[in-house]
């Protein structure tokens, strides 16, 4: 179930960068998967711990922090292809802005790359592999 989690956050965390304003509302998680996701996260922050992670730890840590305080929703809260379109605008003037914070960001990118070799790993394991080019079977 961790890996699961692990990789649904890092799915979250490689996504393109969305704009935060400070007037929009917050998007959070429902109070039961979000007590789920947060006893996850200190259940492998404990565990790191315990076993002297350095390089996964910190990222269980932020994760945790970053689950718990939700995000800013860049989504318009009332029906309106003009709002709509406005918030595209907002959008593009505040790219520069990203949607993970730069500590979270941090304390996580050893644990990303980890979980993406270990994925791409499993997936060379059981045979699936990708090629760009049909290779010749000798």
């Amino acid at each position: 179930m961790r890996i699961l989690y692990g990789f649904l956050l890092a799915a979250f965390l490689l996504a393109p960068a969305a704009a935060q304003t400070p007037t929009a509302t917050q998007i959070t998680l429902p109070a039961a998967l979000k007590a789920t996701v947060l006893a996850d996260l200190q259940a492998a922050a404990d565990d790191a711990a315990a076993n002297n992670d350095t390089r996964h730890g910190p990222c269980w840590k932020a994760l945790a922090t970053f689950v718990d305080s939700g995000i800013a929703n860049p989504l318009p809260t009332k029906p309106g292809v003009f709002l709509l379109a406005q918030k595209v605008f907002d959008f593009q003037a505040h790219q520069g802005q990203p949607l993970i914070d730069t500590a979270t960001a941090q304390a996580c990118g050893p644990t990303i790359l980890d979980l993406r070799i270990t994925f791409l790993q499993l997936l060379a394991k059981v045979g699936l592999t990708v090629s760009p080019i049909k290779l010749p079977n000798f």
